[in-house]
């Protein structure tokens, strides 16, 4: 614990101060209500580059590796308890995301020391090393295996440690009161007036005080240290092997290739602000094709042989259309429509899963709406939840070829998506503009940026994308329109829990819309939300 006299200095001897502190310590201390300091993690929409992480930490050895950095790397806030009793679903939220990123450092250093020593007892061809798909996974098994099979799966050891960081924080703060108005006026503080003065105090510590913060994120470190120390102990990191390091790290290795394979899905998670949820578009023509595609309400409309579905929500008016890729929607040819009709019969709620997967992913990668993007096919059966299977014994593992099939056909289907807007209201510089729109959701593009039609040989492992213009225009400054969508409702099973994955989009728009009047109690009928799922209500029963 830090000495005072590295941050103050007082006419009273140091040892008659500490004394006295200790004495009025015992006493106030007991006077402060609970608190909370909640960090919070800004979000971060680019891939995390461990390969450049795994080189410098190669460079500084693991003694040299911090787990924090810069003040904790977050924005912290300090909260009664009693404020966050009012809103504790909310605070826990964020409270699991702060103790997530922890682990997630912390699983970093055990895996780039696992590597580390695979690098050095191993010959040949490190794949491990090279692929930073590959490195992402082996953090994200091992942030499971914490979470799982170590000490940091018990709350107690959680909890000694928020015990642990609020007393330390609290003896500094009552410390600097002391020496700052005099022990005597200090005693002489009533509870409110001693918290209020305390609240003010260690609020502008973290608003302001980098010295502080730096104090404070040091020996957080040293706590964490003592906890990887720990979990080197109890993985029992002695007399490693190639097979052990291997095991640790949770990845195979196929007999015939030697190519590592993963064993379950890569964690998309820690992309967005709050665990286990995707951002997505929110704007009224986004949720309108999500709508259309899983309702499969298209008709003919206006004598136009194209399947069609009307928009209508809020100021927005026009249609969605199905017009294979390819062709001119101004064009008709008897087979060109006839292909449209049947790729309204083969919508599913599948496409809409791939339809969010490929929003989720653009918005995490793309810098600017005019980006394109490129993705790994089997991103979109990962963030499905899909696991792909081991090899061994002579056989690769990975994705069945009908799991590809059914995302390649979903993607053909999102590219036969036509949007035409009639009358929509966007933002630009602030004001509301009435404007007309027409185009397709998702642009697929090669390097050269050419469009290209979706097949198995223009997809065969990589997808490269970007939006068009109509969804472009709901993602300009501060009238972006997006939402949090939890990751659940693209692994719910589109058979068995239809409902439910219906619900869960539905009701993410639907509390995003009202998040500017704040009005997130309104009651919903029954008849509405049946409808919102493709559902007609029994009036009957």
């Amino acid at each position: 614990m830090l000495n005072s006299n590295d941050r103050h200095s007082g006419k009273m001897e140091p040892n008659l101060r500490n004394q006295s502190f200790e004495y009025l310590s015992n006493r106030c201390s007991s006077k402060i209500n609970n608190f909370l300091v909640l960090c919070i993690y800004e979000q971060n929409n680019q891939f995390h580059d461990f390969n450049n992480k795994f080189k410098t930490h190669k460079l500084k050895d693991s003694k040299g590796f911090l787990t924090f950095k810069d003040g904790l790397n977050n924005k912290s806030f300090v909260i009664w308890e009693h404020a966050y009793k009012e809103n504790e679903e909310l605070f826990a939220k964020l409270r699991l995301t702060a103790r997530n990123e922890t682990l997630s450092h912390i699983a970093q250093h055990v895996v780039f020391y696992l590597l580390s020593e695979y690098d050095r007892i191993s010959t040949g061809n490190h794949a491990i090393l090279k692929d930073k798909h590959l490195m992402e996974d082996s953090i994200y098994q091992m942030e499971k295996k914490l979470k799982k099979d170590t000490f940091l799966a018990e709350k107690t050891v959680w909890e000694d440690f928020y015990s642990w960081f609020r007393l330390l924080v609290k003896e500094w703060v009552l410390e600097e009161i002391a020496l700052t108005i005099g022990f005597n006026e200090m005693e002489r503080l009533d509870d409110q007036a001693l918290n209020k003065l305390f609240y003010s105090h260690l609020t502008k510590h973290f608003t302001e005080n980098t010295e502080f913060l730096s104090k404070v994120t040091d020996i957080v470190n040293e706590y964490i240290k003592k906890w990887i120390d720990k979990i080197m102990i109890e993985f029992n990191i002695e007399n490693n092997t190639i097979e052990k390091i291997e095991n640790l790290l949770c990845f195979k290795r196929d007999l015939q290739t030697s190519d590592v394979l993963l064993s379950t899905m890569r964690d998309f998670a820690f992309n967005f602000t709050i665990q286990d949820h995707l951002l997505v578009m929110n704007s009224a023509p986004y949720q309108s094709v999500r709508d259309a595609i899983y309702k499969k309400k298209f008709e003919i409309i206006e004598n136009n042989p194209w399947p069609a579905t009307p928009i209508l929500k809020g100021n927005t008016e026009g249609y969605i259309q199905i017009i294979p890729f390819g062709n001119d929607h101004t064009t008709l040819e008897q087979s060109n429509v006839k292909e449209a009709w049947n790729r309204f019969h083969s919508l599913s709620d599948v496409d809409v899963d791939v339809f969010d997967a490929l929003c989720s992913l653009f918005l995490s990668k793309a810098a600017h709406n005019e980006e394109t993007v490129e993705i790994c096919l089997n991103d979109l059966l990962s963030i499905r939840g899909l696991k792909p299977k081991l090899g061994g014994f002579g056989r690769r593992g990975g994705y069945e070829p009908k799991q590809r099939e059914q995302i390649l056909k979903s993607l053909t289907n999102i590219q036969s998506i036509w949007i035409n807007i009639n009358k929509a209201t966007i933002y630009e510089n602030g004001k509301p503009v009435q404007t007309k729109l027409q185009g397709r959701t998702f642009i697929f593009k090669d390097r050269a940026g050419v469009e290209y039609d979706i097949s198995e040989e223009t997809c065969r492992k990589k997808i490269t994308f970007t939006i068009d213009k109509v969804f472009a225009k709901y993602l300009n400054g501060s009238a972006r329109q997006v939402a949090l969508l939890s990751i659940k409702a693209l692994q719910y099973n589109p058979y068995k829990q239809l409902w439910e994955k219906r619900l869960t989009r539905y009701l993410s728009w639907r509390w995003r819309t009202q998040a500017r009047k704040g009005d997130f109690l309104q009651p919903n009928k029954t008849s509405t939300l049946m409808e919102s799922i493709g559902e007609k209500l029994n009036d009957r029963t």
